[in-house]
């Protein structure tokens, strides 16, 4: 039973880094200045109908609309003194 567990743990413990290994890493962009510029230019191609967003549903539109209002909303001003 005891080898058993100490298999079982050795397994849990080895487990995470042997799938970490495997895993592409992500690059995020956290420069809000340049997500801004990225969402107002999708948003421009949206409004327009323009690209991969000519065929984009009205529903559809809408939605993408609203959640860059939400976006844009968050992401500092010059006024804000942030940098």
């Amino acid at each position: 039973m005891m080898r058993f567990v100490m298999a079982a743990v050795l397994a849990l413990g080895c487990g995470p880094a042997a799938v970490a290994a495997d895993v592409e890493q992500v690059v995020v962009n956290t420069d809000a200045r340049a997500i801004v510029e990225q969402q107002q230019e999708i948003r421009q191609k949206a409004l327009a109908g323009e690209g991969r967003y000519g065929d984009l549903a009205d529903r559809d539109r809408g939605r993408l609309l609203s959640e860059q209002d939400r976006v844009l909303a968050m992401a500092p001003t010059a006024r804000s003194g942030c940098a």
